[in-house]
This record gives structure tokens, sequence and C-alpha cells, in this order.
């Protein structure tokens, strides 16, 4: 059995629905099949984070860049702590011109890689890419990316890779080609709270000088409206301080 017989998208996000070696999604009419490794080890079956399986915001972020195709559609798109590449898979499937899905784990991005061929996915790839890495830091820039999508990089967990975080997203959102700030990348991140460090995380970004707005609850999937998922944009604020 691969897939749960449910009521609303909540309910198959249960721990049952981690342990099936596969789930199998619908968006713009096509049916998505992903491949998860998630194994109850206190890692979730990788090395670095939990990404082994799908999360509930990777589907949300699914769901709302469906929902505002414009965001993605030819547009060249990075994702950020990809697991197993479901949102990549979902901006291949909208009409990006490019996407790279990117993830610090080998494990997880060696899924990604499966996914992506899997789903016919023909201009899109998957790398390692390490927050830290400072000269990969500077070949992602050379894309020249559009948009940039994240779901729940920002969780506690993570903490202590935020400062390499910070560094990456303020290079790859400050783009010296792009220095009109219309023409400056956005960033997309879907995310779960789960304690006090993501509000950490975003005053640091906007004192770098970025502004954060919020999604109204309405543009979530239905079944998300009144959970405490959310939407934030990102990008660099007309008139920083």
């Amino acid at each position: 059995m691969n897939e749960l017989v449910v009521f609303n998208a909540q309910q198959s996000f249960s721990q049952e629905a981690k342990a099936l070696r596969e789930r199998v999604f619908s968006f713009l009419g096509q049916t998505i099949k992903i491949e998860q490794a998630w194994r109850d080890d206190h890692r979730g079956g990788t090395e670095i984070g939990f990404g082994a399986c799908v999360y509930e915001s990777s589907y949300v972020l699914s769901d709302y860049l469906c929902s505002h195709p414009e965001i993605i559609k030819n547009k060249k798109v990075l994702e950020l702590g990809s697991g197993l590449g479901l949102v990549s898979i979902v901006c291949s499937k909208i009409g990006a011109s490019l996407v790279l899905a990117t993830d610090g784990d080998p494990a997880s991005v060696e899924l990604t890689r499966q996914n992506l061929q899997n789903n016919g996915c023909l201009n899109s790839s998957a790398k390692m890419f390490l927050w830290e890495d400072e000269t990969e830091r500077e070949r992602m820039k050379a894309y020249g990316f559009d948009v940039i999508v994240a779901s729940d990089i920002v969780a506690c967990p993570y903490v202590d890779a935020f400062e390499s975080l910070l560094s990456t997203l303020n290079s790859l959102l400050t783009q010296s080609d792009k220095e009109e700030i219309g023409k400056l990348p956005t960033f997309i991140l879907c995310y779960k709270p789960r304690g006090k460090c993501e509000e950490s995380f975003f005053q640091r970004m906007r004192g770098l000088g970025f502004s954060l707005t919020s999604k109204p609850p309405k543009e979530l999937h239905k079944d998300y409206r009144s959970s405490d998922i959310k939407i934030i944009e990102i990008r660099m604020a007309e008139n920083p301080k």
C-alpha cells in the first residue's frame, strides 16, 4: 500500500504516511510520485535534517505555487533544503525554465535526483549544497536565479546553520547583475513554527534590509487555512534601513 485514504490533506501526513515507500500527489491535474526513505532512527533516515519523507510545508508550498504560477513560469528556480524534491518537481511542472534542487544531505539529493527523473522533469537537476560553502555559493549566484523556494529550513533543529543560511540568502538575493529592486530574486518560504528561533531568524533578515510579507491564510490550501503553517515572501526592501 503506497497511499492512505484521507478526508483532508492534513490527515495524509501522519506517522504512518512517513513510513510509506512511495507517496502519490496530484498537482495541476498531474500525478506526482515521490519515493521516500524515512526511518525511525531519530534522524528521519538522513544524515542532515529530517528530509527522507514529504512534510506538510512542502505540500502547502507546492499548492501555493500552483495557485500562483506567474511566480515560477519561465523563471530560474532554486530550492534550498529540497528534501525529496516535491516542490522542485511542481516548479518544473508549472513551467520553470530551470530548476535546481539542493540539499546538504547526500541521501536526500540522490532521492531527489530519482524523483525528478521518475517524474519526467527534464529541465531540473539536484546537487549538494552546504550553506557554509562559499565557493559553491558563488557558483549558485552564477545561475542568476529569479526565485528561491524552501520549506521548513528555519526550524529550530537547524539553528546552528542560521548564520550560513543568512549569508547564503544575502548573497543570492542581492545579486550585483540585478541592481534594480524589481529584478532582484524573490524568496518564498513555507514553514511550520516550532519555537522562537524562526522569529529570531526573520529579525535578522529585516536587519539585513529585507522586507517580509506574510501571505494571508486564504491563500493557503483550504485544509490548512486554520493551521499554524505560514508562507512568507522575502525580498530586498525598496528603502532598506
